[in-house]
């Protein structure tokens, strides 16, 4: 629970369950109801914005992640009312190798 007027922060761990090396790639959609903090996403974020220049995605492409091996990322947002649920969900693939039974685990 955050008090009206907080910053929320998110973490992501990216782990990836598989036996062999993947490149991935993490995308975030920020919530409704809040805007992303200016420079609080980690790892080198690639940041979608509006036409009016609000951040509207964040993606990460992880290169390299070793085999059961585990990346943090993070960003923050702060909420634009007070009293409101925020949910948040990322998604995730493997853009290389695209074979095999290998899959990423997101954990939120």
């Amino acid at each position: 629970e955050v008090g009206n007027g907080e910053k929320i922060d998110f973490a992501i761990t990216v782990t990836n369950t598989g036996g062999s090396t993947a490149n991935s790639e993490i995308s975030d959609t920020i919530p409704g109801g809040t805007e992303y903090v200016e420079a609080s996403a980690t790892e080198n974020p690639i940041l979608d914005r509006d036409p009016s220049g609000k951040v509207i995605r964040i993606t990460w492409k992880l290169a390299s992640l070793s085999p059961y091996g585990t990346k943090q990322l993070s960003f923050s947002v702060q909420p634009q009312r007070e009293d409101f649920w925020v949910v948040n969900e990322a998604e995730g693939k493997i853009t290389n190798p695209p074979c095999c039974n290998d899959f990423i685990a997101l954990l939120i």
